[in-house]
């Protein structure tokens, strides 16, 4: 999955990589989160109704 590289990163180079990484992991767990909300928001509702 990871690319190979020619020239090795420098520290500071790594750590936004790193950054980036874990930003991206950070983004899809809350569009997971914000997802599981509405559908409990959605059976909530439904289940007020009945």
């Amino acid at each position: 999955m990871g690319r190979k590289r020619i020239h090795p990163l420098t520290p500071e180079q790594q750590e936004l990589a790193d950054l980036k990484q874990e930003n991206h992991q950070l983004e899809m767990e809350n569009a997971v989160l914000k997802k599981l909300k509405a559908l409990v928001d959605q059976r909530t509702e439904k289940n007020k109704r009945q």
